[in-house]
């Protein structure tokens, strides 16, 4: 029998650095950090990391959010947040 391990922010399965601006709809599964800038909207039931220095202009729909940074938006989250 094979379990299938919760995937967690330390698992990091996407990445925009710091320095990278990105502008329209971005949705994703698995697990995306942010360290960048965003202006868009934000689609994911998986796990959605803002890293300290990013700024995001989005309204975001997630599965799980972390937020370090900067969001300006509408945010909603299906199982945990936290700021």
């Amino acid at each position: 029998m094979r379990f299938r391990r919760k995937q967690s922010s330390q698992e990091i399965s996407g990445f925009l650095d710091e320095g990278t601006a990105v502008t329209g709809e971005l949705q994703f599964s698995g697990t995306l950090r942010i360290d960048g800038s965003f202006h868009g909207s934000i689609a994911t039931n998986d796990i959605l990391v803002v890293g300290e220095h990013a700024v995001l202009h989005a309204d975001i729909r997630a599965g799980e959010l972390e937020i370090h940074g900067r969001v300006f938006g509408n945010v909603e989250c299906k199982r945990r947040i936290e700021i």
